[in-house]
């Protein structure tokens, strides 16, 4: 199940949420495992170029390159208004990670740290 997480500001609609492998409702991913994140949204506002968070339990900050999330975005940066994007993120599951059910938050920030979207779903870590 995919949602946007509740009490946060969103400065853009969730159009689509895809994590690949998963190709069912109950995702099931293995430690080590590569996965890919697709968030395919509307922007609500214009946007700056800025960064990503992936909480799990902790918070775990995913530091971005100079050009931040528009290497992430199609089409690339500047995100408008209006306009539809997809940001995509291929990284792997931490070896460490726990065991069982998980849900997973994957914010996007502004450039200035104030997140514009955010959205949840559940996996389970094998």
């Amino acid at each position: 199940m995919v949602c946007m997480c509740e009490n946060r500001p969103n400065d853009a609609e969730l159009l689509k949420l895809d994590v690949s492998p998963c190709d069912h409702d109950r995702c099931m991913l293995q430690r080590g495992a590569r996965v890919t994140i697709r968030i395919k949204f509307r922007a609500l506002t214009n946007v700056d170029s800025g960064g990503h968070r992936i909480e799990r339990g902790e918070r775990i900050l995913v530091l971005l390159p100079h050009n931040g999330l528009c290497i992430h975005v199609t089409p690339s940066c500047p995100i408008k208004e209006g306009g539809e994007y997809i940001y995509s993120f291929t990284g792997a599951v931490p070896d460490d990670a726990e065991i069982g059910p998980v849900t997973v938050r994957w914010e996007l920030f502004y450039t200035g740290g104030r997140m514009f979207i955010c959205a949840e779903f559940q996996v389970e870590i094998v």
